[in-house]
C-alpha cells in the first residue's frame, strides 16, 4: 500500500504520538509527509528540542511557515564539548544561530516562552529582533553554557525593544560590558513603567561585574530597585563587586522577594557582603523561601541572627563556605516551621556537637548537604543527628572524611524514607563499598565517583 493510499486522519493520529523532534523529521522524507507535518506543528503550543541541529532542512520542516498557536519554544545550543562530539563547527552555530532567529521572527510571534540557552554569545545579533517580533514574551532565556568560550560582549544590541509582559530574564553567563547590561535591562524592561512592575524573576548569575556602585545614583542597582515589589526572585551568584550599599537599598525595595542568591565564585571574590548587608535582606524580604549565601566568607553569626523570626517561610538555605560561622546559626535555625533543604558543605571547625542538637531539631527537613566536612564533625555527632530524621528524604556526604560504610549502615537503618545518598569522593568508601550498599538498600539511589576523576 503507498503512504498516499493511507488516511490521512491515522497519520494524523500516529503524528501526534510522536515527539515533535521525530515530526519535524519525518516532515523531510518526502512531499507529503512534509505537508501533514506542517499540518500538525501548526497547531502545537509547546516545542522544545534537546540540543542544536545545524541541519536547515530541518529548521525550514518546523519554522518554515506560521505557527500562531505555538507559546512555548526551546532551541537550546550545545555546549563546546557537544558540539565536538556531534561534529558541529562554531562558524555553522552561528550561522543555525542566525536562521534560526530569522525564523522565529516571522514565525513565532505569539511566543509566550522562549529559551534559547548557551546562545550567550550571539545575544547582540538575536535580541533585537526577537524583542521587536514577540511583543507576547513573558519569559526570555538568553543565557551562556558554563563550558563555552566566554566573550565579552562590547556591541549593544541593535534595535531592541520593551517587552511589556516579560515577567522572567535570564542573562547568567553572558559577560556584558556594564554599559551594555545597564542599556538591555533599561530597553528591554524598563523603557515603560508599566512593564518594570510585572518582571518577577531577574537571573545574573556569573554575569562578572554588573556595576552595583556604591553610590546608589545610577547603574544596574538602581534599575533593580525600580523593580520594587513585584520582583520574586533576584540571582546575582558569583557576580563581582556587588556593593552591600547597593543590595541593602534592593532589599528595601524589593520586599517581596522569595529567592535571593547572593553566593560569591570563591572565598577570595572581590564580592564581601556583610552582615549588616544580609541582616538587612532577612529583615525586609520576610517572603523568602530560598537563600544562597554561599562562598560569602565575610558572614558571620550575627547576620543570621533573625533567620527563626523573620524568615518564618524560608523552605532551602545554603551557607556552604561560610567559614565563620558557628553552631550558634543552627541553634538559630532550631525548630523552624519550615526549613526542609539545608547544605552546608565544608562545615568549620567547632559547630559540632551542639550544631548536630540543633540539625536534628528540623522536623521538616528533608535534604541535607554536608559535603567537604572534615575532622571538624565527629563520627558520632553525625550519626546521632542523622538517626533523629525519620523524614529525611535526600542525604550528601560528598568529600566527606569521616564517612565509612558503617556510617552509612546505621543512617539507612535509621532512615527508611531516604531515597539518595551521595557519598562521592569518599576517601573510606569504595567501589566494593558501593556496590554492597547498592545491593543492601535497592530502593535507595547511591552515588559514588572515585576522587582520582577529580585530580
Amino acid at each position: 500500500m503507498l503512504l498516499t493510499e493511507i488516511c490521512q486522519d491515522l497519520i494524523l493520529v500516529i503524528f501526534d504520538y510522536l515527539p515533535v523532534l521525530d515530526q519535524g523529521r519525518l516532515g523531510q522524507v518526502c512531499q507529503c509527509l512534509a505537508i501533514l507535518a506542517r499540518e500538525v506543528l501548526a497547531k502545537t503550543e509547546v516545542i522544545r528540542f534537546r540540543s542544536d541541529t545545524t541541519d536547515r532542512r530541518f529548521v525550514r520542516s518546523c519554522f518554515g511557515a506560521a505557527r500562531p498557536a505555538l507559546r512555548d519554544l526551546s532551541v537550546p545550543l550545545a555546549d563546546t564539548l557537544q558540539a565536538q562530539q556531534l561534529g558541529v563547527q562554531f562558524t555553522d552555530r552561528i550561522h543555525h544561530t542566525a536562521i534560526l532567529t530569522t525564523w522565529i521572527t516571522r514565525s513565532c510571534s505569539n511566543l509566550v516562552r522562549l529559551d534559547l540557552s548557551g546562545r550567550g554569545p550571539f545575544l547582540q545579533d538575536c535580541l533585537g529582533p526577537i524583542t521587536q517580533s514577540c511583543k507576547q514574551l513573558e519569559s526570555l532565556i538568553f543565557n551562556a553554557r558554563p563550558t563555552q568560550m566566554k566573550e565579552l560582549i562590547r556591541l549593544e544590541p541593535a534595535g531592541m525593544v520593551a517587552l511589556p509582559a516579560l515577567t522572567e530574564l535570564d542573562l547568567s553567563g553572558v559577560l556584558l560590558c556594564i554599559p551594555i547590561l545597564f542599556n538591555i535591562l533599561y530597553k528591554v524592561v524598563y523603557s515603560k513603567p508599566t512593564a518594570v512592575r510585572k518582571l518577577k524573576t531577574l537571573i545574573l548569575q556569573d554575569c562578572g561585574d554588573i556595576g552595583f556602585v556604591n553610590s546608589f545614583n545610577g547603574g544596574t542597582s538602581a534599575l533593580i530597585y525600580e523593580m520594587g515589589p513585584c520582583l520574586q526572585k533576584l540571582d546575582l551568584a558569583h557576580c563581582l563587586n556587588l556593593s552591600n550599599e547597593g543590595i541593602s537599598n534592593v532589599a528595601k525595595s524589593c520586599v517581596n522577594l522569595t529567592h535571593i542568591d547572593l553566593s560569591a565564585l570563591t572565598h577570595q571574590s572581590l564580592t564581601e557582603i556583610d552582615d549588616a548587608t544580609i541582616r538587612c535582606v532577612i529583615d525586609h524580604c520576610k517572603s523568602l523561601e530560598i537563600i544562597s549565601i554561599a562562598g560569602c566568607s565575610a558572614i558571620t553569626d550575627m547576620g543570621l541572627v533573625s533567620l527563626h523570626s523573620n524568615a518564618r517561610h524560608l523552605r532551602e538555605l545554603d551557607i556552604s563556605g561560610c567559614l565563620r560561622l558557628t553552631s550558634m546559626t543552627l541553634m538559630y535555625l532550631a525548630d523552624h516551621p519550615t526549613l526542609e533543604k539545608l547544605i552546608f558543605n565544608e562545615v568549620p571547625r567547632g559547630v559540632y556537637p551542639a550544631g548536630a542538637v540543633a540539625i536534628s531539631s528540623l522536623r521538616r527537613l528533608r535534604e541535607l548537604e554536608l559535603g567537604g566536612s572534615t575532622g571538624g564533625m565527629g563520627l558520632l555527632d553525625v550519626v546521632e543527628m542523622l538517626s533523629r530524621h525519620s523524614m529525611l528524604q535526600r542525604l550528601s556526604l560528598s568529600w566527606c572524611a569521616v564517612a565509612t560504610i558503617s556510617l552509612i549502615d546505621i543512617v539507612m537503618k535509621n532512615n527508611a524514607a531516604l531515597r539518595y545518598v551521595d557519598v562521592s569522593c569518599c576517601q573510606r568508601i569504595g567501589e566494593q563499598d558501593y556496590q554492597l550498599l547498592r545491593a543492601t538498600y535497592s530502593a535507595c539511589e547511591f552515588r559514588w565517583e572515585e576522587i582520582l576523576k577529580w585530580i
